[in-house]
């Protein structure tokens, strides 16, 4: 019914190849969201059959697509340090964060967290490297699993914590004194134009390097290196007195108040890759076939984003209505365990694993799916074809509109098949090869004409407005 009601007026809605239709699973009932180890569940067993699902049912423009990566491809980021994109890595990231997570949980820091926070020693360069942000919110980032924040007497820090107070060292897990003697920085004061965190770390901003280290080491001021080797080199390159320890206080976000909630969102922040909190851009850890970012929410808010499934089924209600069982049915098994082995699994496995191989109406849905699959070799012939078309449609459409000046029809005709074209081509761009002549030769060949467009464009536009200028003013002079 929806999507019908999106067909009519006055919506009209349309969809093209890289339209993408998300599902949002949630757990509405039974009280609270699934806990974090059935949401690592859920991680694990998408790695193991992503692979079989884009094969069997998803077209070309869902596979390839900057905007529905694979999951295993953002757990390698996460994992860091020259991990290969693979479904058995990404178990295996996702294994180790688990066992952390379960030490963390069950030595009661999860607790302790959301206190009064976790207290404990550790070197400035060290801390240096490992957090995150501004003078308002400094957290704790992700730099890989082999490489975790840890105090001094051992304790791993999970990413995602935040730093709220910084002290000269003291006594290991001791607090600062009450009247702040020792207190170097504090988010409260931080808030009122305190003294920077930075500065009191010895740089001058978020992944600024100590003046001594870059005048002995200017390569540190290739900003086309790698965020984390440069954070590296600097931590190596810095003299003895930056490596001071300094004893800090960690606490979870102020945010949440409920352990589920906590460790759920240490998950996320620890599987995925660092984004910085103070950048005002869309986390791209969420452009993957299943979306975890939504996991850390609070419990009515959270879901599994489901990403991967095309989205020109608005014309196919049935095909929506399977995909969305599907991805109810994938996440309840997942959660319900036994956990599937590692690697890559077959689409047997696949459909009796999400119990789509005992239930008649699922298993017809999964063969419609696969029968519109086309090959990916044909895929790409039919893509190349139908954009070439598009695109001498557009070339016809333009020199019409060259050669009348007095209809704006041609011209709008031109700029509709100019949308058409333009909207196209990111996406046939990660299908088509560079070098592909049948498609790129001829863009390349109409650049002039193009020009030229563009240019017509601007002075039908400028013609438009000043008449539209010019009757404002007789409008005004007759009021």
């Amino acid at each position: 019914d929806v999507a019908a009601a999106l067909r009519q007026p006055p919506l009209r809605a349309r969809t093209n190849d890289s339209t993408g239709f998300h599902v949002h699973v949630g757990r509405r009932f039974g009280g609270g969201f699934f806990s974090f180890e059935e949401v690592a569940a859920v991680a694990a067993s998408w790695c193991r059959f992503e692979a079989a699902i884009n094969d069997a049912i998803l077209p070309l423009p869902r596979r390839g697509n900057a905007y529905c990566r694979d999951l295993r491809d953002i757990l390698a980021l996460g994992a860091r340090r020259g991990v290969a994109p693979s479904a058995a890595a990404a178990q295996f990231h996702i294994i180790n964060v688990v066992a952390r997570l379960r030490a963390f949980r069950d030595a009661g820091l999860a607790t302790t967290a959301l206190g009064a926070g976790m207290v404990g020693n550790v070197s400035r360069g060290r801390l240096r490297a490992h957090i995150s942000g501004d003078d308002a919110l400094i957290v704790v980032k992700n730099r890989g699993v082999d490489d975790p924040l840890t105090l001094a007497d051992g304790t791993l820090v999970p990413p995602g914590l935040e730093l709220v107070e910084l002290g000269e060292a003291g006594e290991a897990g001791g607090a600062p004194d009450s009247a702040g003697e020792r207190t170097l920085w504090s988010r409260d004061a931080a808030a009122v134009g305190g003294a920077g965190i930075w500065r009191a770390l010895g740089v001058e901003a978020d992944g600024d390097a100590p003046m001594a280290a870059l005048e002995d080491h200017p390569e540190a001021l290739d900003f086309d290196a790698d965020v984390d080797d440069a954070a590296t080199l600097l931590s190596e390159a810095t003299t003895p007195d930056a490596f001071d320890t300094v004893e800090v206080r960690l606490t979870a976000p102020l945010t949440i108040e409920d352990e589920d909630r906590l460790l759920r969102y240490l998950l996320v922040k620890s599987l995925l890759p660092h984004a910085p909190p103070h950048v005002l851009a869309p986390d791209p850890s969420r452009y993957c076939k299943l979306n975890l970012t939504r996991c850390g929410l609070d419990a009515e808010d959270a879901t599994f984003e489901f990403r991967a499934f095309p989205g020109d089924v608005l014309e196919r209600p049935l095909a929506t209505l399977g995909w969305v069982r599907f991805c109810g049915d994938f996440t309840a098994a997942s959660a319900r365990g036994p956990a599937p082995t590692a690697g890559d699994g077959p689409e047997a496995e696949l459909l009796r694993f999400a119990g789509l191989k005992d239930d008649i109406m699922m298993s017809a849905w999964w063969r419609e799916c696969a029968h519109r699959v086309r090959p990916a070799a044909t895929e790409k012939r039919r893509v190349a074809t139908n954009f070439a078309a598009d695109f001498d449609a557009w070339l016809l459409s333009a020199k019409k509109a060259s050669f009348d000046d007095a209809d704006d029809g041609p011209l709008l005709d031109a700029c509709d098949r100019w949308r058409s074209v333009f909207a196209a081509t990111h996406s046939i761009r990660q299908m088509v090869s560079a070098d592909d002549a049948s498609v790129w030769g001829r863009v390349a060949g109409a650049q002039d004409a193009a020009r030229e467009f563009v240019k017509l464009l601007g002075a039908r536009l400028l013609e438009r407005l000043d008449r539209h200028e010019r009757d404002l003013s007789v409008r005004c002079e007759c009021a």
